[in-house]
């Protein structure tokens, strides 16, 4: 269950005011727990939806605080948050699927979807695929490297899982640096 609870906790946490993404725990499950992966995944969603459905509640409430609050994550510029509000004003849920794979934070689309005169019903549904698509991607990438490592290399795949996501946040960092 505490497998189960973290993707929640991270799902919600990282769709409100948390910058590191599910991904991180979803893949460590692929590797770890491969059985418990799939309810993971769900639990992290009803997390996302959770968290997605406070920001766009809160963004009606307090826009200008929210956006404050948004541009003091590390990652995210006053130019990010306009671009991905024009991008989901022009765009609507293709934005937020492109959004998922270039980096753009989900809490962005959240805090301003309701400008964008998308119904919290409707960013919802949106919600679903646009967070499943990558952990899907990156889950069935996870699961492939760890089948296809021989049992010799098997311990060595959590030293690959932590390399590769801190390279990443380098690099994310380095490129989103506000």
């Amino acid at each position: 269950m505490l497998i189960l609870l973290t993707g929640f906790i991270w799902g919600l946490s990282e769709a409100t005011l948390f910058f590191l993404v599910p991904d991180i725990w979803l893949t460590w499950v692929v590797l770890h727990h491969t059985d418990k992966a799939i309810p993971t995944y769900l639990w992290t969603l009803v997390g996302a939806l959770v968290g997605g459905t406070i920001m766009y509640l809160w963004s009606i409430e307090n826009p200008s605080l929210v956006k404050q609050l948004l541009d003091d994550i590390p990652a995210i510029s006053l130019e990010l948050i306009h671009h991905s509000a024009a991008n989901l004003n022009n765009h609507g849920f293709t934005a937020m699927l492109s959004g998922s794979f270039s980096g753009t934070p989900y809490k962005l689309y959240s805090s301003q979807a309701y400008a964008a005169n998308i119904s919290l019903a409707g960013f919802l549904l949106m919600t679903i695929p646009a967070r499943l698509a990558r952990w899907s991607i990156l889950g069935l990438l996870t699961w492939l490297i760890k089948i296809s490592m021989t049992q010799r290399y098997q311990e060595g795949l959590t030293s690959f899982w932590v390399i590769v996501w801190c390279l990443n946040y380098l690099v994310y960092f380095l490129i989103m640096d506000n």
